[in-house]
C-alpha cells in the first residue's frame, strides 16, 4: 500500500509538471517581444517654422514636405511598456513664391527673383510607449521621445528684376540642437508576424544657427546668428515586422 501510495504521488508530480511547463512554453511564444517598422508620411510645418508673415522675426515660409523614421521597439518584460530608438528625417522647402510676393509688396516698385531651397532636420531619438489594446488586432500606442538632431537652413539667393547686377546670397548653414517629440500611434495586425502602422507626431526644434554667412554684390559678407524654431506635425504610415 505504502510502495502504491508512493508511486501515485511521483506520476502526480510528473504530470503537474509537464502540464505546468506546456502551457508556460506556449504563452513565452505568444508574447510580443517588439517589432522594427518603417514609416513615411507628411511634415507639416507649424507657428513661426510655417509662417508667411513677411513681417513676423523667424517666419520660415517652409511648405508641407515628407518624414520618414526607422524605429525599433523593445517590450519591457512582456508589459504594456516598451523602450524605443528612431532614426527621424524631415524635409520642407521654404516657399520662395510667397517670400517674393511679400517682398514685392514691402517694397513696391522694385522686383525679386528668389531660388531657396529646402528645409532639412535628421536626428536619433530614445522614449517609452505604452499599449492600449481595445481589440486583439488593434493596438492604440502614445509615444514620448527625446533625442538629438541636426537641422539645415536652405541655401537662398536673392536677384532684382530691375538691377540685373544686384544680388544677395545667405550660405546654407546647419546647426545641432535638442528635439522632443510626443505622438500617438495605431498598430493593426495583419498577419501573424506583420502590422500596418498609422500615427500622428508633433515635433519640436529650437536650432540656433551661429555664423550663417551672407554675402552681397557690394561685396559685403557677414556671419549671422539666427534662431529659427523648426517644429511640424507628422502624418504617417508604414510596416512593422515583429522581433522573435
Amino acid at each position: 500500500m505504502k510502495l502504491l501510495f508512493t508511486s501515485f504521488a511521483i506520476l502526480s508530480i510528473s504530470v503537474t509538471a509537464n502540464a505546468a511547463n506546456f502551457p508556460s512554453g506556449a504563452a513565452d511564444s505568444s508574447i510580443e517581444k517588439g517589432y522594427i517598422s518603417y514609416s513615411i508620411g507628411t511634415a507639416l510645418p507649424m507657428g513661426k517654422f510655417g509662417s508667411m508673415d513677411y513681417f513676423e522675426n523667424g517666419a520660415g515660409y517652409a511648405m508641407p514636405g515628407f518624414s520618414f523614421e526607422l524605429n525599433l521597439t523593445r517590450k519591457i518584460h512582456g508589459g504594456p511598456y516598451s523602450w524605443t530608438l528612431a532614426s527621424r528625417s524631415s524635409l520642407n522647402y521654404a516657399s520662395s513664391v510667397a517670400l517674393i510676393n511679400d517682398m514685392n509688396y514691402a517694397n513696391p516698385g522694385n522686383g525679386f527673383d528668389v531660388q531657396w531651397g529646402s528645409y532639412t532636420m535628421s536626428g536619433l531619438f530614445g522614449g517609452v510607449k505604452y499599449d492600449i489594446k481595445p481589440h486583439d488586432k488593434i493596438t492604440f500606442v502614445p509615444r514620448f521621445m527625446m533625442g538629438m538632431v541636426v537641422a539645415t537652413l536652405p541655401e537662398m539667393m536673392l536677384r532684382s528684376s530691375w538691377n540685373s547686377s544686384y544680388w544677395y546670397k545667405e550660405i546654407e548653414c546647419s546647426a545641432s540642437t535638442f528635439s522632443t517629440l510626443v505622438g500617438l500611434g495605431m498598430d493593426v495586425k495583419i498577419t501573424q508576424h506583420m502590422k500596418l502602422l498609422a500615427s500622428m507626431d508633433m515635433q519640436r526644434a529650437y536650432p540656433l544657427f551661429v555664423g550663417r554667412e551672407t554675402l552681397s554684390s557690394s561685396g559685403s559678407r557677414n556671419l549671422e546668428t539666427l534662431s529659427q524654431p523648426m517644429h511640424t506635425m507628422s502624418l504617417t504610415v508604414g510596416l512593422a515586422a515583429e522581433l522573435k
